[in-house]
């Protein structure tokens, strides 16, 4: 999981060129009947927000959990970010995988691990060329 900005289309009779939201990248990954499966997907802050803070990386999660029905199928999270200081590495962000574990996650682990920022190597960048690609704005 990561963020990126995205930059969007220039808006009629505005004063900037070109509009620029952030985009929270996830992708999710595991082994079902002996193969790799893996989803790439793009949420999008809203035009009023436009932050990628705390409350967007909960509201994500929250949506994965629904969308995907995590605790149905998992008995652990594995959650590699980098160090993000405003919206990572931060206390809430702690708080809200003991939330999510406690109330959506039947107490399984969820287990935050950081990687070094490598831009342009992670697993989050071959999504531009991966066919299964999905863009929801929350």
């Amino acid at each position: 999981m990561d963020f990126t900005s995205v930059y969007l289309t220039p808006r009629i009779g505005h004063s900037c060129n070109s509009t620029v939201v952030q985009d929270c990248i996830v992708v999710l990954e595991w082994m079902e009947n002996g193969q790799r499966q893996r989803i790439h997907l793009d949420y999008l802050c809203g035009a009023d927000s436009n932050n990628n803070d705390y409350f967007f990386v909960l509201h994500v999660w929250l949506k994965l959990f629904r969308d995907y029905k995590l605790n149905e199928r998992f008995v652990a999270l594995h959650i590699w970010t980098d160090g993000g200081p405003h919206h990572f590495k931060t206390r809430y962000c702690q708080w809200m995988w003991h939330w999510m574990s406690s109330n959506l996650f039947d107490k399984k682990p969820i287990i935050h691990n950081f990687f070094a920022s490598y831009h342009g190597h992670s697993l989050r960048f071959p999504r531009r060329r991966h066919q299964a690609r999905a863009q929801i704005a929350i």
